[in-house]
């Protein structure tokens, strides 16, 4: 895999909490020669499986207490975060993920739905889709 795939394949798995330099800087660690083998990708199947599992604990939880419907979901995290009406922040998000009853790792969780590095809209949070 040259670096140019490892980029790509990183923004494939919602990594974007790195810069260039960082992305640079993690292929470099992975990499020999140049190149990124498959068994050096897997060192990144830790990472990538605790992503999923704290997005599969907060959808358990938003079922538990709202049902299935995603609009059910953010009606009520955007209803618990009311200075919001589209987009919902870090913050917002973390308070209203505590005032709900969720005890998981909710930033990580935020982290994983946010596309332009400072909230979540309806858009991003139907990528809760896939962890149902």
């Amino acid at each position: 895999m040259t670096a140019t795939e490892f980029d790509e394949a990183m923004a494939a798995l919602k990594i974007q909490r790195l810069d260039e330099h960082g992305v640079d800087a993690a292929y470099r660690y992975l990499s020999s020669n140049d190149s990124l083998t498959q068994a050096m990708w897997k060192k990144l199947d830790p990472f990538v499986v605790t992503f999923r599992l704290h997005a599969q604990d907060f959808t358990g939880f938003m079922r538990s207490i709202a049902g299935e419907a995603l609009e059910d979901w953010w009606q009520l995290i955007a209803q618990t975060a009311p200075s919001c009406s589209t987009q919902v922040g870090l913050q917002q998000w973390n308070d209203a993920c505590r005032t709900l009853g969720f005890h998981g790792d909710s930033t990580l969780t935020y982290q994983l739905l946010e596309e332009e590095g400072n909230s979540i809209s309806w858009t991003d949070f139907n990528q809760l889709l896939q962890f149902r």
